[in-house]
């Protein structure tokens, strides 16, 4: 059976209850308050997808963001046992993060990889050390960029080029664009994308 459960900050959770434990797949949304509907404009667009296991968060999950507000297209990542866990990946308008967690932290590399072919990497505690130097402050960037090698520069470029591809191909197939299925995917994003190849005209 289906059911809806609102929180206090205007959020709201759906997923299958059977025997009185959630499982499943569930869907929690993030509206400006809990009256937020399908016939609202924001219905949809800012979600995680998720399932459920005897009421606890398993497996493969997605996070569709607010793209006017963070630049972020999704994240696909990993709960095991509520925690996230392993190698994630976020998708941006213009760039793809490969990342990893462990106990819901943010570990080790960030793989960087943008659709201009540039990429970068960097070390996700220097990230969240909280520390901010005078540069930093004043917006001047420090050059922390580690080396990587140019089998690993290959191997980040096919598995970026895959999902933006992925991405841009669901242009091609508007029925697959609604809310249920998969957020829509921003023009900006389609229009960097092809223009690189020059395979479509805008």
């Amino acid at each position: 059976m289906e059911k809806i459960e609102f929180y206090n900050d205007g959020k709201y959770e759906k997923y299958n209850e059977i025997n009185g434990m959630k499982q499943g797949k569930a869907v929690y949304y993030w509206g400006k308050n809990s009256d937020l509907t399908e016939k609202d404009e924001n219905y949809g667009k800012i979600k995680e997808e998720f399932f459920y296991e005897n009421g606890v968060k398993q497996g493969k999950a997605v996070i569709y963001f607010d793209q006017v507000k963070t630049k972020k297209i999704k994240e696909e990542f990993y709960y095991v046992d509520n925690v996230k866990q392993g190698e994630a990946y976020i998708l941006y308008l213009d760039k793809f993060e490969k990342i990893n967690y462990q106990n819901g932290k943010l570990t080790g590399k960030i793989w960087i990889y943008r659709i201009n072919g540039k990429a970068e990497v960097r070390n996700a505690d220097d990230i969240q050390s909280g520390f901010k130097s005078l540069k930093e402050i004043l917006g001047i960037e420090e050059d922390k960029k580690e080396e990587f090698s140019e089998q690993e520069y290959k191997i980040l470029k096919m598995e970026a080029e895959k999902i933006f591809k992925e991405t841009a191909e669901l242009y091609k197939q508007p029925e697959k664009l609604n809310s249920e299925n998969n957020n829509v995917i921003p023009e900006l994003f389609i229009k960097k994308w092809y223009l690189r190849y020059k395979e479509i005209k805008f």
